[in-house]
């Protein structure tokens, strides 16, 4: 494998974890489990969520009236080999449940819920980089 080689993997997988957080933010059940593998796991704390229509579901089944955001930073990507590779990039989730997702009419009041790590591990398939596993550990819990 050549540098570029890895450089584009990282990249790639690096875009997959920012798209990963606009995806649960826009509360689109579908293009989040289009994320994952599909035989992939949301390992949320205490339950592992296995393939894409149960991760689907799950997050089909959240408040649609909450208001998230999910900050990612300090990204990093470890490359395996050509077709697989780890991360791990903080993250802090702010969330308002009283909020309307309809056009945001008002500034919606919030302060951080929870802060820690998003572990990863990413797979090539046919349709490009997918997670193969995505697992929050809360390492804050500021709020409900």
């Amino acid at each position: 494998m050549t540098d570029q080689d890895r450089r584009d993997i990282e990249a790639d997988c690096r875009s997959l974890f920012i798209a990963y957080s606009h995806a649960l933010d826009d509360a689109d059940p579908q293009r989040v489990a289009s994320l994952y593998a599909p035989d992939g796991v949301w390992a949320r704390p205490g339950e592992d969520i296995r393939g894409r229509a149960a991760i689907a579901a799950a997050i089909g089944a959240r408040d649609r009236r909450a208001v998230t955001r999910h900050l990612l930073s300090n990204i990093d990507i470890r490359v395996i080999d050509a077709d697989h590779a780890e991360g791990r990039a903080y993250y802090i989730v702010y969330r308002d449940d009283g909020a309307t997702r309809v056009d945001f009419p008002r500034p919606v009041p919030a302060s951080p819920m929870r802060i820690g790590d998003y572990l990863a591990t990413f797979i090539r398939t046919a349709e490009g980089w997918r997670l193969a596993r995505a697992s929050p550990r809360r390492v804050f819990d500021l709020g409900a």
